[in-house]
């Protein structure tokens, strides 16, 4: 096997190790929704929320900055062991201080309401606080066996989390049914023990064990500071409405908004992953000033539109067959924010020009922005519309985001690159899938459905069929000359 060739293997299989974990979410959804109570459902998704929202004031971002900062110690052993044990001691402080933060503070101001689930306010907080310390633990080993190359490390940690996160769901609603409390109790404690098992054969792999050195302390701590307000912001931001709907309307109306953002979200891991692959081609070029290739560009977004019109209708396709009746309500929530790629997977491009010319502060300006935008227009749609106005509130900031994030971009340099047929097609699938948002499809006869859900897809195709007959013929070709050329292989392997 060629280096080259290895280097590609590789790179799938961290991806595919890497995708392993978040894609619990998904393929748990329908023993979720079968063994727990709406409400159940939002508190696990709460429990969620709560952590991600914990770990930058767990961490004070070193988990971000110590994969990088690992390539200044790897000259000999000591050195190494200097790092690893200085990082991990950091770890353990900040959260022993934050334990003794959650003793001193008064619970009582914090925005949750949690007495239907019969779980103590102070064991929910100090079980997502576990939660969290272990999530950072394990994105810095992450980091640190992916710089070593160390895929068996690798493999076997994301293995043991998703089989803790596994076996602590089954033991805590289906054996022992506990709903999301025992859901919530076992994971922690199966991701715990996971952590601890690694942190300690790590210390025992070290020839020069526990270490310590200020200044490796010091420098973590510079390096790491700014990012913590960065995560910290960008976190929050992106939890606000999730946030804002339980104070509102309480943990049932969370529960399916929760699980309607767990569908969406995997049309975003899908559109993004394959983005992975082409806006670093797209850097490469803009970085050494060459003239962009905005063929790949438009075949992504064209891409992007198909996808999304007809996620609409396997979304109808899973809910109808596999979820239970309380989350037929998701549908319309669906409906809403799987519109949210579009400009999110566009504001990527715009997003370029700020690495480019170094002025990557802008970035937390949009965080800081999207997290003010979120709070108002949660509040205000949430308290008039409910749980689609709060949707609606997540769809406009985006928006708002990408035209601002397009705005200084054009400052910095302007582009060729003209998106008017990008934003005529998104008018046209956003009034589809609006529209779709006020239909209660699953009273409808089957039949009527599957054409309703089908509709956006059969418009962008009439659409594309118009305004661009070339390039939709071109990607037919493309399709068919796959086909053909995998049919001829059958033929001659026999």
């Amino acid at each position: 096997m060629s280096q080259k060739t290895s280097i590609f293997s590789n790179a799938i299989i961290y991806t595919l190790l890497g995708f392993l974990p978040l894609s619990f979410s998904l393929f748990f959804v329908p023993i979720y929704t079968k063994y727990l109570s709406v409400e159940a459902y939002g508190l696990l998704n709460y429990f969620t929320i709560f952590s991600s929202l914990l770990m930058p004031i767990v961490s004070l971002g070193i988990d971000q900055s110590a994969g990088f900062l690992y390539w200044d110690y790897t000259k000999d052993n000591y050195e190494k062991s200097k790092f690893l044990s200085s990082t991990i001691f950091l770890f353990l402080s900040i959260f022993c201080l934050s334990f003794f933060g959650l003793i001193v503070i008064k619970l009582n101001i914090l925005p949750i309401t949690i007495n239907s689930q019969n779980i103590n306010l102070y064991y929910f907080v100090t079980l997502a606080l576990i939660f969290a310390f272990c999530t950072n633990i394990y994105r810095f080993l992450l980091a640190l066996y992916r710089n070593e190359s160390d895929l068996k490390h690798y493999s076997i940690l994301n293995i043991s989390y998703f089989v803790a996160i596994l076996i602590g769901s089954i033991l805590g609603i289906i054996i022992l049914k506990l709903g999301a409390k025992g859901a919530i109790e076992a994971r922690t404690l199966g991701f715990f023990i996971v952590i601890c098992v690694f942190v300690v054969y790590l210390s025992l792999k070290n020839k020069h064990r526990f270490v310590l050195d200020k200044s490796v302390m010091k420098t973590l701590i510079k390096m790491s500071f700014p990012l913590f307000f960065s995560m910290l912001i960008g976190n929050f931001a992106y939890s606000m409405d999730k946030l804002v709907l339980e104070k509102i309307n309480g943990m049932s109306l969370l529960g399916i908004y929760a699980f309607a953002y767990t569908i969406s979200y995997t049309l975003d891991i899908l559109l993004s992953s394959i983005g992975n692959s082409i806006i670093p081609q797209l850097f490469e070029k803009m970085k050494d000033n060459l003239e962009l290739d905005f063929k790949i560009l438009n075949a992504w977004i064209d891409f992007i539109f198909v996808m999304c019109s007809i996620f609409i209708f396997l979304s109808f396709i899973f809910i109808k067959f596999f979820i239970p009746v309380e989350y037929n309500l998701s549908l319309s929530i669906i409906s809403i924010l799987s519109l949210v790629i579009l400009p999110k997977i566009l504001q990527q491009f715009y997003l370029l020009y700020f690495y480019k010319y170094k002025k990557t502060k802008f970035i937390l300006y949009l965080n800081i922005t999207y997290l003010i935008n979120i709070s108002i227009l949660s509040y205000i749609l949430g308290t008039f519309y409910g749980i689609k106005g709060v949707a609606f509130a997540v769809l406009i900031s985006g928006w708002i985001n990408y035209f601002i994030c397009k705005y200084f971009s054009s400052l910095l340099e302007k582009t060729i690159f003209k998106p008017t047929f990008f934003y005529y097609l998104a008018i046209l699938l956003s009034s589809m899938f609006l529209v779709i948002s006020n239909l209660n499809l699953f009273k409808y006869q089957f039949f009527y459905s599957i054409l309703i859900t089908l509709s956006p897809f059969l418009l962008v195709l009439l659409f594309y069929m118009i305004m661009r007959k070339e390039d939709l013929m071109g990607y037919i070709k493309s399709v068919k000359t796959i086909l053909f050329k995998n049919k001829l292989w059958e033929l001659n392997r026999h």
